[in-house]
């Protein structure tokens, strides 16, 4: 739906919070507009610098991400990537600085898009609407086919033309807490197996996985727990017969679409968004040529 602000929600925007409030009652330069969706929240404020940034505001955007899920962050400058380095440090290790991540990320090209996602010279990647447009691209976490979790996703829009698809979120929390118990007995203890959709198949390029991750998973930090899969790199579940693995994963992606609370996000301009990586997934519809859609991808925040 498009990000548009009911009376109702709009008439409570004066007394919105946008994190917990906190016993000793701190305040920040930071100001929370609520979204017309089941979870996210507007942040304005936020200020970029080359240094550390302020704890305080890192403590309190921590909050508000564990709360609300997605922070649109609106109405600041673009960082450069230094700028942003320095600020998403404040959160974890840099994805980029990460072995995972170094070998992820530096397959993109500064000459050719994959996958349309081309190598920024200035730093960073983005994501660019070729001349014969996007392909769908399903509903997934951002490196789920690599080892080490991704916990923050980030995207900036550089430009969003008219027509172009938006960008939908899921949460993947609710989807776990709704589950049937004995659905949840018979995941508990369960391997998802991965694969990179950049390679070919195992009949192809012989091999187990590229990944393993439990199908209920916790998150590293919090704890909370989610269904941690990928429409397109979930190849199988270990301990199930093929079968009984197509049916299972077929089952939770019925189950998901029919249960996970569910946003659409048509871009502003210079909107950034921050997202839980390990509970929330993304995904887009595909989009026909001769659209303008570039995002800026930030490699993100990885488990510590």
């Amino acid at each position: 739906m498009p990000q548009t602000l009911t009376a109702t929600r709009t008439a409570g925007i004066a007394g919105f919070s946008g994190c917990n409030p906190t016993q000793d009652r701190r305040t920040t330069r930071l100001a929370y507009e609520p979204l017309d969706a089941p979870f996210g929240v507007v942040v304005r404020g936020v200020e970029w610098s080359d240094g550390p940034p302020d704890p305080q505001i890192v403590d309190e955007l921590r909050r508000a991400m564990r709360r609300h899920l997605l922070l649109v962050l609106r109405g600041q400058r673009s960082p450069n990537h230094d700028e942003a380095n320095a600020f998403w440090r404040g959160f974890g290790p840099l994805v980029m600085e990460t072995p995972d991540g170094q070998f992820h990320y530096n397959r993109f090209s500064t000459e050719k898009a994959v996958n349309n996602v081309m190598r920024n010279k200035a730093g960073g990647n983005l994501v660019v609407a070729g001349d014969d447009g996007m392909v769908e691209l399903g509903w997934h976490q951002d490196q789920s086919h690599k080892p080490q979790f991704k916990t923050i996703s980030l995207l900036e829009n550089v430009t969003f033309g008219e027509g172009a698809v938006p960008t939908a979120f899921r949460d993947m929390y609710t989807v776990c807490e709704l589950l049937p118990r004995e659905v949840r007995a018979k995941l508990e203890g369960k391997q998802g197996i991965f694969l990179d959709p950049r390679l070919p198949l195992p009949d192809k390029l012989p091999r187990l996985c590229d990944a393993m991750h439990p199908v209920i998973s916790s998150h590293p930090e919090s704890g909370r727990r989610a269904v941690f899969g990928s429409d397109w790199t979930t190849y199988r579940i270990a301990g199930m017969s093929e079968a009984e693995s197509a049916e299972t994963l077929a089952w939770l992606r019925d189950f998901a679409l029919a249960n996970a609370p569910y946003y659409e996000h048509f871009w502003q301009e210079g909107d950034i968004c921050v997202w839980d990586n390990f509970g929330v997934q993304h995904r887009r519809d595909p989009q026909p040529p001769g659209i303008e859609r570039t995002m800026r991808l930030f490699e993100g925040v990885a488990e510590s």
